[in-house]
């Protein structure tokens, strides 16, 4: 696994980001989102201020996300700059 995890991190090392060899940083903060099931009881609230409500107003704050899955596909993980 020590190895695997060598190479990923030298494959991170050659590919480089534009924006992080730009302005020498990359992201600022991860969000993490619990994935609720179909059937799963959530309130109005939940339901009001999900995950897809505040990736927008984020966006139109000019900030930029990518998400991803974790391994369990149980939550969201939102990478802010």
């Amino acid at each position: 696994m020590r190895q695997r995890l060598g190479e990923e991190e030298a494959h991170r090392l050659r590919v480089k980001d534009p924006f992080d060899m730009k302005n020498g940083y990359n992201y600022d903060y991860i969000m993490v989102f619990k994935v609720y099931e179909e059937d799963e009881d959530i309130s109005e609230m939940q339901r009001k201020k999900n995950m897809t409500y505040i990736l927008k107003r984020l966006s139109r704050g000019g900030l930029e996300t990518k998400l991803y899955y974790s391994a369990q596909n149980d939550e969201v993980y939102a990478k802010i700059r």
